[in-house]
Parts: C-alpha cells; structure tokens; sequence
C-alpha cells in the first residue's frame, strides 16, 4: 500500500512538494516519507497527523461541519507549504475526500 501510494505521488507531483497525512503511528513511522525519498531523493515531504478524520469517517460525518473544521484545522499548515499532492495515508481518509480537497 505505501509503495503504490509514494509511486502515484510522485507522478502526479508536478513541483515536487509532496504532503502526506495519516494517523498518528502512520506519520510517527515515516514509511511514507522514507518510501517518497527512497524513489526520488530530491522532493519534500510535509506529513501531518490527522486522527480526528477516522472518527469522523466512522460517524459517517461526511460533509458535516464539524468534519470540514477539522479538515481546515488539520490542512492549512499543508497548503501554505504549497503541495501539489497529497498521500492519504489511511483507509478511512478517502471517504472524506470530498472535504479534504476543499
């Protein structure tokens, strides 16, 4: 899953600048940013824990205010970096990916 994940990223990244976000124990064992480096040395990569998104995946909390809260709370610091793509690294992530690409 990571690897096909990292491959698509750096694909799609047309300056580079990868973002990359998950639970805790995701970001904390940097698998997606070490496989990112791995396949191309020169990008950088912003990761971000985001835990409050699988609660509210599981609450079915899809497009709900709360939910997009959260996602401006969790994503701002992310834009301001300039990503030009982002690795959801959780399965419950693309369930809300409507709110996240907003």
């Amino acid at each position: 899953m990571i690897e096909p994940g990292a491959k698509t990223a750096l694909q799609v990244s047309k300056n580079g600048i990868i973002g990359v976000i998950g639970t805790r124990a995701t970001i904390n064992n940097k698998a997606y940013s070490n496989e990112l480096k791995k396949l191309n040395p020169k990008i950088k990569v912003y990761e971000k824990a985001c835990p409050l998104f699988v609660p509210l995946a599981e609450e079915g909390w899809i497009d709900h205010k709360a939910t997009q809260l959260v996602a401006k709370e969790y994503l701002s610091g992310l834009r301001e970096m300039k990503i030009d793509s982002l690795v959801l690294g959780c399965t419950h992530y693309p369930i809300l990916i409507d709110t996240i690409q907003k």
